[in-house]
């Protein structure tokens, strides 16, 4: 709530109100989005118009960049957080993981990373969350890879690598060099944007800006 109620923005569900019943109900109001998440809408059959894709793509980029530059995190991109308008516009929802870096005179500290919590869900988690290291927003350009390859799938973005429990799948993500498996028939510029979401390597991974200047979008 404290998170949500301070945003404004085209790309994210908007907080309305909140108030407590009879001292033991909180009822917290949001807009509300009519058409579902992009889960429903991907769900067993997925996407493969790579033009909805990038249209879809800079929605969620454009959420990310307004979070991101006033020092909030997400920590929970999937498809099912994801809201579909009946415009055909996204919108973010459901901040119950985010998080905030300390802001210093309101403006984000690029090379402050300040939260190690686990939180989140687990398949799309980027490896840095799982082994609680430091780390800061480039865990959600991670999550958005893996949300990308779920809604091309209409599928959680590990199923095609054998994960039978989630001891497996925290060694996999957190612990190997593998990366979820990226969709066959997908044109050079969106493999290539997907692979540049799902660098192990913090350093080399791309952040929401340099994704937004990527040759697919152009």
């Amino acid at each position: 709530m404290e998170i949500l109620r301070r945003l404004n923005h085209e790309n994210v569900v908007k907080y309305l109100n909140s108030e407590i019943i009879s001292n033991k109900e909180l009822f917290i109001y949001l807009e509300y989005i009519s058409c579902g998440s992009l889960k429903s809408k991907t769900l067993n059959n997925g996407i493969k118009d790579e033009a909805l894709i990038k249209k879809y793509l800079i929605d969620i980029l454009n959420a990310l960049q307004y979070l991101h530059s006033r020092g909030i995190v997400h920590r929970d991109l999937k498809a099912e957080n994801i809201l579909l308008t009946e415009e055909g516009s996204l919108k973010l929802a459901d901040f119950s993981c985010s998080g905030q870096f300390l802001l210093y005179d309101e403006e984000f500290e690029e090379d402050t990373d300040q939260l190690t919590s686990l939180k989140g869900t687990l398949l799309w988690m980027a490896p840095e969350v799982i082994r609680q290291d430091k780390y800061g927003k480039k865990v959600d350009i991670w999550s958005l890879g893996c949300t990308i390859i779920e809604i091309i799938n209409g599928a959680n973005p590990w199923k095609n690598i054998n994960i039978e429990n989630d001891g497996q799948a925290l060694y996999k993500i957190g612990l190997s060099n593998e990366i979820p498996e990226i969709p066959l028939n997908l044109s050079e510029k969106l493999t290539n944007l997907i692979e540049c979401c799902l660098k192990r390597d913090i350093n080399k991974r791309y952040s929401v800006e340099d994704l937004l200047r990527h040759p697919f979008f152009k």
